[in-house]
């Protein structure tokens, strides 16, 4: 996997979830969700993450951190960004995946 580093302005802020809820008298309740503690195995801060389903996720953070879940276990990616840190982190599919960090870093996976 290779990692593109770019470092220039950032004009706009990757917004990592939108939840939208609708509750009209014809919608059906929602399933509510129920979270579960699953271990990083980093020590540093994360401070976004976005996924395509349960078994991909992505989480970025302190330091350049990136990780990646594969529904199983987490696992460390290098950014090459070190040591700048990555505050935001959205993709267009799992395989079109972007974070943002300070400096205007700005990293693909590809």
């Amino acid at each position: 996997m290779k990692v593109r580093v770019f470092v220039g302005l950032v004009s706009a802020v990757l917004t990592p979830f939108i939840l939208i809820a609708c509750h009209g008298s014809d919608s059906i309740a929602p399933i509510p969700f129920v979270w579960s503690s699953v271990s990083s195995g980093t020590t540093q801060d994360l401070w976004s993450a976005w996924g395509t389903s349960a078994s991909d996720v992505w989480a970025v953070g302190w330091n350049g951190t990136i990780l990646h879940y594969n529904g199983t276990s987490w696992s460390s990616v290098s950014s090459g960004t070190l040591p700048m840190d990555l505050y935001g982190v959205w993709g267009a599919s799992a395989s079109d995946v972007w974070a943002v960090g300070s400096g205007g870093i700005l990293t693909t996976m590809e």
